[in-house]
C-alpha cells in the first residue's frame, strides 16, 4: 500500500530497471493490520475535518473487507529498492489525507460506481 503517484514510479522504476517475470512488491516498509489500517483512515479523516466519529460496523471475530481472507498488508519494498533505488515520497498519513480529499472533492467520479458508500 502506498499512494498512487509512489505506486505508479514503482511500475516505471520495474518496468525499466526490475527483471522481467520477477515479482516486487512496493509500499510504506511497514506491514499493517487492516484494524489499524481502518483506524488510521478514521484518525485522519477526523484530524482533517472529513467527518466527526464514525462508526465501524464490524464483527470482531473478522475485521477485514467482505469474504477477504486478507489480514494483514504487506508493504514491504525492499527488493524493489535494492535493484532500482525505489521509496515511497508521499508519507502515509499524508497519502491517507489526500485520497480522503479526493473522495470528498469528486464525488461524481465515483458515487454509485462502487459497491460501498
Amino acid at each position: 500500500m502506498c499512494y498512487v503517484t509512489d505506486s505508479v514510479r514503482g511500475h516505471i522504476n520495474v518496468a525499466l530497471e526490475g527483471n522481467p517475470g520477477e515479482q516486487y512488491v512496493y509500499g510504506y516498509g511497514e506491514n499493517v493490520l487492516m484494524r489499524e489500517w481502518t483506524e488510521t483512515i478514521f484518525d485522519v479523516g477526523a484530524e482533517h475535518g472529513y467527518w466527526d466519529s464514525p462508526e465501524i460496523v464490524q464483527d470482531d471475530d473478522r475485521f477485514r473487507p467482505g469474504d477477504s481472507d486478507v489480514e494483514e498488508l504487506l508493504v514491504g519494498y525492499e527488493k524493489l529498492h535494492e535493484e532500482t533505488g525505489w521509496e515511497p515520497e508521499v508519507p502515509w498519513r499524508e497519502g491517507i489525507r489526500r485520497t480522503i480529499d479526493w473522495y470528498a472533492n469528486n464525488p461524481d467520479s465515483w458515487y454509485g460506481r462502487v459497491d460501498w458508500r
